[in-house]
C-alpha cells in the first residue's frame, strides 16, 4: 500500500500511495524480533550508564575489554530505530485493530519513512528535507490524503478506536463498537480478554461480544456471550477453524466425545486480505515477506481451569487435559 520509501519512478508502490513513494529511491527491510523491541529502554540505559567505582590497576585491562565489547555490540543496534519500533509496537498492540503503522524518523535535517506491519519493517533511505523542499512537500501532501484504512485501521468491518468520544483503557478499547460480519450478522463488542503484545506475528486479540440486530436462534450457539478472535495469521498455513473442526470430527468418530468439552465450537470464520503493499514490491522481497490475512473467528465461550473449585473437579480436568494431548 503505502509508505515503502521506494521511488515512484520504480513503480513499486500501489497507486494509492504513489505520490508518497517519491521519498527515496532505496529502502531496506528489517525483521526485528519482538524481544528486541521490548528491550528498547534496556538498550538505551546500557548505553548511557557508567560505573560508580573506578577499577583498580589490575582490572583496567579487563574493564577496557568489556567496554570495547559493549561498544561493538551497541554499534550493531540503532537505538533511534529501536525507539521508533517500540512506538509501533504499542500502536499495533493497544491502538485498536490495526494492520500496519507508519512513522518517520527525523534527525537534524534528515528524514526517513518507517513502515511496520505484522510481517516486516521497511525503512527508507534518508533525505535532506532542508535542501530537497519538493521531496518534503510531496511526502506531507501524500500523508495528508491518507484515509483510516491507509493508516492501518482495519475498517470495515470495525470502526477505528480513535473515533471513540473519550480515551479508554486497553481492556475496554472495543467495548460498545459494532462489528459487521460478511454473513450479515452484527456483534456488539465488549471487554478485551487478551491482546497480544507483539510487532511481528499474529497479533491475536480476543474480545467478548453479543449478537445484535437480528433474531438469534437459541439452538445455533449465537445466543448470549460469544468470543470473537481477531488475528493476522500467515495466508499459506492451515486455518485454525479447519484444525479445530478436524479435531472435533476425530473426537466424534473415535467415540471420545468428552474431548468436545475442551474444544470450542466455531460458529463462524472469515478471512480478509489486508496487504496493501505493492505486489511488485512483495515479489522483490521474496521470502522476507510473509503474506497474512485478517481472520475473524466467532466461537462459543470456554472457561479457564481456575473456575474449578473442588479437588474432584480439578482431578477430572487435569486427567482430560493429558488425555487430549495424546488423542487429538
Amino acid at each position: 500500500m503505502s509508505i515503502t520509501g521506494v521511488s515512484s519512478r520504480s513503480n513499486l508502490v500501489a497507486p494509492t500511495a504513489s505520490s508518497l513513494a517519491g521519498s527515496s529511491s532505496k529502502f531496506r527491510a528489517k525483521k526485528l524480533a519482538p524481544a528486541n523491541v521490548a528491550n528498547t529502554r534496556t538498550v538505551a540505559a546500557t548505553r548511557s550508564s557508567t560505573s560508580s567505582k573506578r577499577p583498580s590497576g589490575g582490572d583496567v585491562s579487563r574493564e577496557t575489554s568489556r567496554k570495547s565489547k559493549r561498544r561493538k555490540k551497541d554499534a550493531d543496534v540503532d537505538v533511534d530505530e529501536l525507539q521508533c519500533a517500540s512506538y509501533a509496537l504499542e500502536l499495533l498492540s493497544h491502538g485498536g485493530l490495526r494492520n500496519h503503522v507508519i512513522g518517520a524518523l527525523v534527525s537534524d535535517n534528515s528524514l526517513q519513512l518507517l513502515y511496520y506491519d505484522r510481517s516486516i519493517i521497511l525503512i527508507s533511505e534518508p533525505f535532506d528535507f532542508i535542501v530537497d523542499h519538493s521531496h518534503l512537500v510531496i511526502t506531507l501532501n501524500a500523508l495528508a490524503g491518507f484515509n483510516a484504512r491507509q493508516w492501518g485501521y482495519a475498517l470495515p468491518p470495525l470502526e477505528p478506536a480513535y473515533s471513540l468520544p473519550e480515551p479508554r483503557d486497553r481492556d475496554r478499547l472495543f467495548d460498545g463498537l459494532r462489528l459487521t460480519l460478511k454473513n450479515g450478522r452484527q456483534l456488539r463488542l465488549m471487554d478485551t480478554i487478551f491482546h497480544q503484545h507483539s510487532l511481528i506475528g499474529r497479533g491475536t486479540c480476543v474480545v467478548r461480544a453479543t449478537c445484535v440486530g437480528a433474531e438469534v436462534n437459541k439452538s445455533d450457539g449465537w445466543e448470549g456471550t460469544v468470543i470473537v478472535k481477531f488475528s493476522w495469521p500467515s495466508k499459506s498455513r492451515m486455518a485454525e477453524p479447519t484444525i479445530i473442526e478436524e479435531a472435533r470430527q476425530m473426537a466424534v468418530e473415535s467415540g471420545d466425545t468428552w474431548v468436545l468439552d475442551h474444544l470450542p465450537m466455531v460458529l463462524y470464520s472469515e478471512d480478509t486480505e489486508w496487504t496493501l503493499l505493492s505486489p511488485v514490491l512483495i515479489e522483490l522481497l521474496g521470502n522476507k515477506y510473509e503474506k497474512r490475512v485478517l481472520r475473524i473467528m466467532v466461537q462459543e465461550e470456554l472457561f479457564p481451569i481456575t473456575d474449578r473449585r473442588t479437588a474432584p473437579e480439578l482431578a477430572v480436568s487435569f486427567r482430560e487435559i493429558f488425555r487430549c494431548m495424546f488423542l487429538v
